[in-house]
């Protein structure tokens, strides 16, 4: 049991969003898991649900823009998402007691998706579907290609997060292996932000 990531782009001038927020009865416990969402615009939906999402005005324009919706996803390696806010915090950043305070911080909106898509939008585990719009998915691209590795390798001790009480952190993670998954991430968001696209974030 545990925690995964998804980050699923989408253009944004399509409704979406609209559709997410009028519909509180089919988005209260799930979102981006409708299988509908992850077939090719040619499937066959085997579901009421997946029927009346691919009817809906607004997902037959986002997958007339983006044909396999799955090629706009990454999920990362591992559950590494907490890590990753970690060695992005500051000193400073790292000592909020509040998860409220973290929310407002960069290296969390950065990795969790910059605020809340609609009170009502859920992953199956209950926690809520972020999104960024493409001006932060910019913001975030340039900011995670300028970082000073070496900055962030002086300042990093696996001892240290784990005592801090990271997700996931055993006190035996390595920073090579935590920046390669950064690097993709960043290469995510520069792909998505050259897209104009806008990103959903999903802990489920």
């Amino acid at each position: 049991m545990g925690l995964d990531m998804t980050y699923q782009a989408f253009p944004r001038d399509t409704g979406l969003i609209e559709l997410i927020r009028a519909h509180v009865d089919r988005w209260d416990s799930h979102l981006w898991q409708i299988p509908a969402w992850s077939l090719p615009h040619d499937a066959d939906p085997t579901t009421d649900e997946e029927r009346w999402l691919l009817e809906q005005p607004a997902v037959q324009q986002v997958l007339q823009r983006m044909p396999d919706p799955r090629r706009w996803r990454h999920r990362p390696r591992s559950r590494s998402q907490g890590k990753l806010e970690w060695i992005l915090a500051t000193p400073e950043e790292r000592s909020l007691q509040t998860y409220e305070e973290r929310a407002r911080t960069l290296p969390y909106r950065m990795v969790f998706g910059d605020r809340v898509l609609a009170d009502h939008a859920k992953g199956g585990q209950g926690l809520h579907v972020r999104m960024a719009s493409h001006a932060f998915v910019m913001q975030a691209a340039d900011t995670l290609e300028q970082l000073d590795e070496q900055a962030l390798r002086d300042r990093f001790e696996a001892g240290q997060m784990a005592d801090d009480g990271v997700y996931k952190a055993h006190g035996n993670d390595t920073f090579d292996d935590l920046v390669a998954e950064l690097q993709e991430l960043t290469c995510f968001y520069r792909r998505v932000a050259l897209a104009g696209f806008w990103i959903s974030v999903q802990q489920d």
